[in-house]
Parts: C-alpha cells; structure tokens; sequence
C-alpha cells in the first residue's frame, strides 16, 4: 500500500468516526496530524475526490455524505422518488 492510500484510508476513518464531520482540516494540519509531506496529502486527497468520497472547493475540501434511505412503506412517491445529485457527481463527468 502506498503511503498517500494509507493517509487517505486515515482520513476515511476519521470521517467514519465522526473527527471530521462537514469540512476536511487544512493541508498543512494533515501534514502534521499524520507525519508526511504535503505532496502526500495532495495525492491523498486527490485519490478521495477521484473516488467521490469528498469534494475540492476553492481553498478546502468537503465531505461527501449519502443521504439515509426512507423506510419503505409500501407506496412509491415518484415526486420523490429520484435520485440524489451527489449520486452523479458533476466532477465524474468532465
């Protein structure tokens, strides 16, 4: 495994766990949070978008969230029915 999967896997981690709940820290504090260069982060963080697990806005990055499913009650409501926009990321498609 390579090191900026084994940062990005920590990263994932933390987002499962709750540390990091709507945006990701600065580059410069992953860098000292897990002890790697910044090129490490960057690619880390790179691999995360390319696998829509979070989102690059300008100067941080987002966490991608799905949204919980409804029960289901026995009665489709197509008015709601469709699906999610973060199930088709916009970025996927440049």
């Amino acid at each position: 495994m390579k090191k900026y999967q084994f940062v990005a896997d920590k990263i994932l981690k933390r987002i499962e766990e709750g540390i990091y709940i709507d945006r990701l820290p600065t580059v410069r504090k992953l860098m000292e949070a897990f002890g790697v260069s910044q090129v490490t982060v960057t690619q880390a963080l790179k691999y995360l978008v390319e696998n829509n697990r979070i989102y690059a806005k300008v100067g941080y990055y987002i966490i991608s969230r799905k949204e919980k499913a409804a029960a289901f009650n026995g009665v489709y409501d197509f008015s709601t029915a469709s699906t999610s926009w973060t199930d088709f990321p916009l970025d996927s498609y440049s």
